[in-house]
Protein backbone atom coordinates (compact mmCIF):
# COMPACT_ATOMS: atom_id res chain seq x y z
CA UNK A 1 0.00 0.00 0.00
CA UNK A 2 2.90 2.33 0.78
CA UNK A 3 6.49 2.32 -0.43
CA UNK A 4 9.30 1.77 2.10
CA UNK A 5 9.70 4.91 4.18
CA UNK A 6 6.18 6.17 3.39
CA UNK A 7 3.44 6.38 5.97
CA UNK A 8 -0.30 6.67 5.74
CA UNK A 9 -3.73 5.74 6.90
CA UNK A 10 -4.48 2.00 6.64
CA UNK A 11 -8.13 1.43 7.62
CA UNK A 12 -11.31 2.59 9.26
CA UNK A 13 -12.88 0.06 11.63
CA UNK A 14 -16.62 -0.35 12.01
CA UNK A 15 -18.53 -2.58 14.42
CA UNK A 16 -21.24 -4.35 12.45
CA UNK A 17 -24.01 -6.62 13.71
CA UNK A 18 -24.31 -8.64 10.47
CA UNK A 19 -20.86 -8.71 8.87
CA UNK A 20 -21.87 -11.19 6.16
CA UNK A 21 -24.66 -8.91 4.92
CA UNK A 22 -22.39 -5.86 5.02
CA UNK A 23 -19.66 -7.67 3.06
CA UNK A 24 -22.27 -8.50 0.42
CA UNK A 25 -23.36 -4.86 0.31
CA UNK A 26 -19.75 -3.70 -0.20
CA UNK A 27 -19.17 -6.39 -2.86
CA UNK A 28 -22.37 -5.39 -4.66
CA UNK A 29 -21.04 -1.81 -4.77
CA UNK A 30 -17.82 -3.02 -6.42
CA UNK A 31 -15.46 -3.31 -3.44
CA UNK A 32 -13.41 -6.50 -3.19
CA UNK A 33 -12.96 -8.41 0.03
CA UNK A 34 -9.23 -8.14 0.76
CA UNK A 35 -9.30 -10.77 3.53
CA UNK A 36 -11.41 -12.30 6.26
CA UNK A 37 -10.36 -13.51 9.68
CA UNK A 38 -11.54 -14.30 13.17
CA UNK A 39 -10.67 -11.80 15.88
CA UNK A 40 -13.15 -12.47 18.66
CA UNK A 41 -15.81 -12.31 15.96
CA UNK A 42 -15.97 -12.37 12.15
CA UNK A 43 -13.83 -9.66 10.51
CA UNK A 44 -13.58 -8.62 6.85
CA UNK A 45 -11.30 -6.05 5.28
CA UNK A 46 -12.85 -4.37 2.27
CA UNK A 47 -10.56 -2.77 -0.32
CA UNK A 48 -11.90 0.77 -0.67
CA UNK A 49 -8.57 2.35 -1.64
CA UNK A 50 -9.81 3.42 -5.07
CA UNK A 51 -12.37 5.78 -3.51
CA UNK A 52 -11.18 6.35 0.07
CA UNK A 53 -7.45 5.65 0.00
CA UNK A 54 -7.82 3.00 2.69
CA UNK A 55 -9.43 -0.28 3.67
CA UNK A 56 -12.65 -0.58 5.67
CA UNK A 57 -12.60 -3.13 8.48
CA UNK A 58 -16.02 -4.65 9.12
CA UNK A 59 -15.88 -6.23 12.55
CA UNK A 60 -18.58 -8.22 14.30
CA UNK A 61 -19.82 -6.67 17.53
CA UNK A 62 -19.54 -9.59 19.96
CA UNK A 63 -19.40 -8.47 23.63
CA UNK A 64 -15.64 -9.10 23.91
CA UNK A 65 -15.04 -6.84 20.90
CA UNK A 66 -17.53 -4.21 22.06
CA UNK A 67 -15.64 -4.03 25.38
CA UNK A 68 -12.31 -3.62 23.56
CA UNK A 69 -13.65 -0.80 21.36
CA UNK A 70 -15.32 0.85 24.38
CA UNK A 71 -11.92 0.87 26.12
CA UNK A 72 -10.30 2.55 23.11
CA UNK A 73 -13.12 5.09 23.01
CA UNK A 74 -12.61 5.89 26.69
CA UNK A 75 -8.85 6.34 26.16
CA UNK A 76 -9.63 8.69 23.27
CA UNK A 77 -12.03 10.74 25.37
CA UNK A 78 -9.54 10.97 28.26
CA UNK A 79 -6.52 11.97 26.14
CA UNK A 80 -5.23 15.33 27.26
CA UNK A 81 -4.14 16.43 23.78
CA UNK A 82 -0.55 16.83 24.96
CA UNK A 83 0.81 13.46 26.09
CA UNK A 84 2.11 10.91 23.62
CA UNK A 85 -0.72 9.90 21.30
CA UNK A 86 0.79 6.47 20.65
CA UNK A 87 0.64 4.38 23.82
CA UNK A 88 1.08 0.73 24.66
CA UNK A 89 -2.14 -1.22 25.05
CA UNK A 90 -2.90 -2.86 28.35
Amino acid sequence: MYKPGEYGFHHIGLLIHDVTAEVKRFNDEGYETACTLWGGDYVAYMDCRKDMGCYVELHGDAPIIRNLFDGWKQQHEEWDGVSDLIREAG
